[in-house]
């Protein structure tokens, strides 16, 4: 008995690491193009789910292109979330962001990259009487890229 429990338990977490993506935002949902949760917005037609790893990556030509996605919601937990940009030599550091809405709303992830114009900061609106936005982060590694932070 105590075998065939092994054996279950071994194949339910292969199966739940072989689910997992590589899963990169796309922001071209044509409703709206900032929402985390809209499957057109990802390259797989789907959200992330748990134990994908989340790439944010800005090869726009133009500040007009900086990519951005409004989390309203907690994420699953994921492997890790990278955002960077890749801007032509000599040209402006382009931005790419998750924007936090709302109070509970939490990022969770294993490793999280903030590489190159990649951003997470609060979303810049909300009325009075509303808690003050804020960054909630879980995660067990974080890398910080000196050009991460600038605004």
């Amino acid at each position: 008995m105590k075998k065939l429990l092994v054996a279950m338990v071994l194949a339910c977490a292969g199966a739940q690491v072989a689910c997992a993506d590589t899963i990169t935002w796309t922001g071209k949902d044509a409703t709206d193009p900032t929402d985390w949760f809209r499957p057109g917005n990802w390259d797989l037609g789907r959200i992330p789910e748990d134990g994908d790893d989340v790439v944010f990556l800005s090869t726009a030509t133009s500040v007009a292109e900086t990519k951005e996605a409004v989390l309203t919601q907690s994420t699953p937990h994921l492997k890790s979330l990278t955002l960077h940009t890749q801007s032509p030599s000599g040209s402006p550091l382009r931005r790419c962001y998750i924007s936090v809405k709302g109070w509970e709303t939490r990022i969770w992830a294993d490793d999280i990259h903030l590489m190159k114009g990649g951003q997470i900061r609060p979303y810049a609106a909300f009325k009075d009487g509303d808690p003050s936005n804020r960054v909630w982060i879980v995660g067990n590694n974080m890398t910080l890229d000196v050009y991460s932070w600038n605004s």
